[in-house]
């Protein structure tokens, strides 16, 4: 039984009173909204849509990390010491790896449209066209980032106190959950609903037609339901409980700028012509409730009471 504090109840009210709203604005007007309120050449969106992924992977690099410093402290054995902390390391840097793919895909693919003439936000996402960078690139970028991120999340972590380890012991295991199972639940639900995007909608796609959200289409290559960047962007939800817990102040700002965050990234990738409101609004639901059942479940808050 989850046990909630004023905060917790404050903060879910929030987020679910503003989703609903515009669950039931979307199940009345998505093709309208998309219609009026998108464009592929918006140059705000197309940055979220190329760089703003990042907190979904960075929630598996800080998780992993914690759990590498973890096992190179506390074990007795050499060889679990070693397991642990390698397998630690490795699964951070596939997560920067990944972060740093997305980046290169979606930066280059934007280059190749400004080349051609083409909308900046014009997307590849159900396609399957190539757009090719040299894989030295990807690695050597990727290479840079993690080792500079992990040497300042271990200088971070060797400051900590043995309770304050074991906590953050404990919601990095949460954060590994959180990014696993958010991800499967959308993608499942990616490939089972085929929804045609709004680019797709509206011309860019032969024989591409509008369907509301509830309506399950099955496995046709159209991914547009639920949202994966709202999910990325939504993702940084986890940040706020990396925040001492004592620091209050602190978990509230964390919170709700990270709030805030994933609504950003949910509205730009409708403003891009990528998604439909209602994509959007329910992969944030989603996203937001898992991560808020799994802290429960663990016995954490977002804030802590004062």
């Amino acid at each position: 039984m989850f046990t909630l504090n004023r905060h917790d109840k404050r903060l879910f009210a929030i987020t679910y009173v503003s989703a609903i709203f515009l669950l039931i604005l979307a199940s009345l007007f998505d093709q309208q909204i998309s219609q009026n309120f998108s464009s592929q050449d918006s140059i705000f969106g197309t940055l979220f849509q190329n760089f703003g992924m990042f907190p979904e992977p960075l929630v598996l690099f800080l998780s992993a990390n914690i759990l590498s410093f973890a096992g190179y402290q506390r074990s007795r054995s050499t060889g679990l010491k070693l397991i642990l902390t390698l397998a630690g390391l490795l699964l951070s840097f596939w997560a920067i790896s990944h972060m740093v793919d997305d980046w290169l895909y979606y930066g280059y693919s934007t280059m190749t449209n400004i080349d051609k003439g083409l909308p900046i936000a014009t997307a590849n996402n159900d396609t399957g066209s190539a757009i090719s960078y040299p894989i030295s690139l990807k690695y050597s970028v990727s290479l840079v980032i993690w080792a500079l991120g992990t040497f300042i999340q271990f200088k971070w972590l060797s400051k900590k106190e043995p309770k304050a380890l074991q906590y953050l012991i404990s919601v990095a295991i949460m954060g590994i959950a959180f990014h696993f199972l958010s991800e499967s639940i959308i993608d499942t639900m990616k490939e089972t609903w085929g929804r045609f995007r709004p680019y797709e909608v509206f011309g860019q796609v032969d024989g591409a037609h509008f369907t509301n959200w509830w309506q399950i289409n099955g496995e046709n290559g159209h991914r547009s339901f639920p949202s994966g960047h709202t999910l990325a962007g939504m993702s940084a939800m986890f940040f706020p409980f990396l925040v001492d817990r004592d620091n209050i102040k602190g978990q509230k700002i964390a919170t709700y700028t990270c709030l805030t965050y994933g609504f950003l990234m949910a509205i730009l990738r409708v403003r891009v012509q990528a998604h439909f409101l209602s994509d959007v609004t329910v992969s944030a639901m989603i996203t937001f409730f898992v991560c808020f059942a799994l802290a429960k479940l663990a016995g954490f808050s977002f804030i802590e009471e004062d």
